[in-house]
């Protein structure tokens, strides 16, 4: 049952969920919140896949923490307090 599962599997079912409906946007808020660090990585490999993917939904990730944004993303919007402090290509 879902509550047997671990973070990261319940993590998964959630996003393999979100995807069943074929949505044009796919929001990803804190999606490697309360994994540990190979939960992360393989969250982070599985994100890169999906991004490279040309027939899954367009993606958003809101996290703290910069290491959690997987090849594939091209653009950032960085905020504090509310306020945009920067926006921009990944690769600048």
């Amino acid at each position: 049952t879902y509550g047997t599962l671990s973070e990261g599997e319940r993590k998964r079912v959630l996003i393999a969920r979100s995807l069943m409906t074929d949505p044009e946007l796919l929001l990803l808020d804190e999606p490697a919140a309360g994994l540990d660090l190979g939960g992360r990585e393989e969250l982070v490999a599985r994100m890169s896949d999906l991004a490279a993917d040309p027939d899954a939904p367009a993606l958003a990730l809101v996290t703290h923490h910069v290491e959690e944004i997987p090849p594939g993303f091209s653009h950032c919007l960085i905020l504090s307090e509310g306020k945009v402090v920067d926006s921009g290509l990944l690769t600048d």
